[in-house]
């Protein structure tokens, strides 16, 4: 076996660790608004998100129970992740030039809101504990905290869910709130939009914080003001 002197090894192992991050950075996005504590994971050990920091493509994104983050993608797709969330960022690929592109969401748990961009509509998925979702021009929010059953509240557009175990998609337009289980969805009357930003974040140090009219499905956002968010 072949012994490398000192110089070598280290080398290697600045290769080794640099390898990973790498193959992984392709820039999906920025945070737009935060709200800790909201991590990022492209390896083994996850960062901090903070106000204007880069999101990757393969990244997954985690909340803590006061949470949340705004990601603005590169063709203007907006994606809100609430609280106790956990939301990996499968593929994105976007070309200004020609406007192709395709987005690929994984949900794992947690509550998130989709503002569809430029990327073209059927390039889009989402996909959930028990459904698969596409959309038509959509703007829409999933709940997924009862991995059983998620709930959909559709404001604008059109929803294609597809449940894993099911024979059917089910075209949801808005405005409508749905159940969707492993094998149908259902519509019905449902409760209020979830809220995304919580009024009392975990962090004793000042924070980027959100007051957001949606937890009214008739409510509007008001202003609020961008400030950076500190460590914890």
């Amino acid at each position: 076996m072949t012994k490398l002197g000192f110089p070598a090894f280290v080398a290697l192992c600045v290769a080794l660790q640099s390898a990973p991050a790498a193959a992984q950075s392709e820039r999906a996005g920025e945070t737009v608004r935060v709200q800790p504590d909201v991590y990022q994971r492209q390896a083994l050990l996850p960062s901090t998100l903070g106000v204007g920091d880069d999101v990757y493509r393969n990244a997954k994104v985690m909340t803590e129970r006061y949470g949340s983050t705004e990601i603005r993608f590169e063709d203007d797709t907006l994606l809100t992740i609430g609280p106790s969330s956990e939301v990996v960022i499968d593929d994105y690929v976007y070309s200004p030039s020609s406007g192709a592109g395709e987005m690929s969401v994984r949900m794992g748990k947690g509550v998130l809101r989709l503002i569809s961009g430029r990327v073209p509509a059927e390039g889009v998925r989402l996909r959930t504990p028990v459904a698969t979702i596409g959309i038509r021009g959509t703007s829409f929010w999933i709940d997924s905290t009862d991995i059983v059953e998620v709930d959909i509240w559709v404001e604008e557009g059109t929803v294609l869910a597809t449940p894993d175990q099911g024979d059917q998609t089910f075209e949801l337009v808005a405005p409508v709130f749905a159940t969707c289980s492993i094998f149908r969805c259902t519509e019905r009357d449902g409760p209020a939009v979830p809220g995304a930003f919580p009024s009392a974040p975990t962090s004793p140090f000042s924070v980027d914080t959100v007051e957001d009219g949606r937890d009214d499905p008739g409510g509007t956002d008001s202003e609020s003001s961008e400030g950076e968010n500190s460590g914890f």
